[in-house]
């Protein structure tokens, strides 16, 4: 006998509860747009070859993720960002 399956076994985002409870941006009514010159702050929701993290791993609301995503792309166009790659840290320098 074969047993059925959910049709979606696994979530892959955050519910918009959740989300709600852990992103930065929407707890302190910031607009992620606002940090566009930020490089250090932007870099935490970039991959190590500069891909922009998924909101399974940001855990961000989907506005906040969709705005991220425009602010690190703008980002990577005015030369705040590295674009094929996030820099290594070299040493514990402040």
């Amino acid at each position: 006998m074969r047993v059925k399956t959910p049709r979606w076994s696994k979530r892959v985002t955050p519910t918009s509860k959740e989300a709600r409870l852990k992103d930065p941006f929407y707890r302190l009514d910031l607009d992620p747009r606002d940090f566009s010159k930020n490089a250090p702050l932007l870099y935490e929701f970039v991959s190590e070859m500069g891909k922009i993290h998924n909101r399974g791993v940001t855990n961000l609301t989907a506005r906040s993720q969709r705005l991220l995503g425009k602010t690190i792309r703008r980002a990577k166009q005015m030369g705040v960002m590295a674009t094929l790659s996030r820099p290594m840290k070299v040493g514990n320098f402040q």
